[in-house]
């Protein structure tokens, strides 16, 4: 890019953009649907919101991978001709992938206590399926997500536990924070 072109960039996400398109840097976007003809429609940012484009794509994409976020290159350096190149790895969607449809696991590793209590002859086995809708993963007593410092709890007395360092909750429609009191801090 030459100190004229850059003279003429007029803000941050121009030249964020521009600099996208011009040194071939994978931008980060999300499968939202598949069209008529079978094309991944993605929605990504490169400084605008321009809605969901039809992506050509390196990779088989199919109605179960709607949600998961992508790596994009662009034909010609143009925003408005995406292609996938490939999936952004998360340990979860293997799991989810690796799950067979409407299989249940029940030969799931035992967390210490839990083996415990299956010696006192209490046995309490967890159970996780997906029938191709939904995914379901239950417990008697709770269920745990844990990565790292950031961890989500869900008890059967229905307290529900997200800690972490850093949150961030975001919607395209309505945030609704509703409860018999909201505190704030």
């Amino acid at each position: 890019m030459t100190s004229f072109e850059t003279s003429n960039i007029s803000s941050d996400s121009e030249l964020a953009q521009t600099v996208a398109k011009q040194s071939n840097e994978i931008v980060i976007g999300t499968i939202v649907s598949i069209n008529d003809h079978g094309q991944p429609m993605v929605e990504y940012s490169l400084g605008e919101d321009i809605g969901p484009l039809a992506a050509l794509s390196t990779i088989s994409v199919a109605t179960e991978h709607i949600g998961r976020q992508v790596g994009l290159l662009f034909v010609n350096g143009q925003e408005m001709t995406p292609v996938l190149i490939g999936f952004i790895h998360n340990p979860l969607h293997n799991f989810l992938d690796n799950l067979q449809m409407g299989e249940s696991i029940t030969k799931v590793p035992k967390h210490p206590a839990q083996q415990k209590t299956e010696q006192e002859g209490e046995a309490k086995e967890p159970i996780a399926y997906a029938d191709g809708d939904r995914v379901v993963i239950e417990a008697k007593e709770e269920v745990v997500l844990k990565c790292g410092d950031a961890s989500i709890s869900l008890n059967k007395n229905g307290k529900v536990s997200i800690r972490g360092k850093y949150l961030l909750n975001r919607s395209t429609g309505v945030n609704r924070i509703m409860g018999g009191s909201v505190q704030v801090n």
